[in-house]
């Protein structure tokens, strides 16, 4: 793919804010590190938690003027 062809997660501008470092995954442009290292984001994940962005892992798309309502019924919290 070429550099115009990459796509872009859903989620990117929150990643770019954090300091991320991408870099190409299967068409997507993917955040690969983060400033405080690899070293450190594996600890906090082994002692606190971790959050994983699997948002260009969409199975389909919603849209339309009753999306939200629909969406509502089927998943209500």
């Amino acid at each position: 793919m070429t550099g115009d062809d990459t796509r872009h997660l859903p989620l990117e501008d929150i990643h770019v804010t954090a300091g991320a470092r991408f870099g190409a995954f299967a068409g997507w442009s993917m955040p690969l590190t983060y400033p405080a290292g690899v070293m450190k984001e594996h600890l906090h994940t082994r002692e606190q938690a971790g959050l994983f962005d699997i948002s260009h892992m969409k199975l389909f798309e919603v849209s339309g003027p009753e999306a939200v309502a629909l969406l509502n019924r089927a998943c209500p919290l």
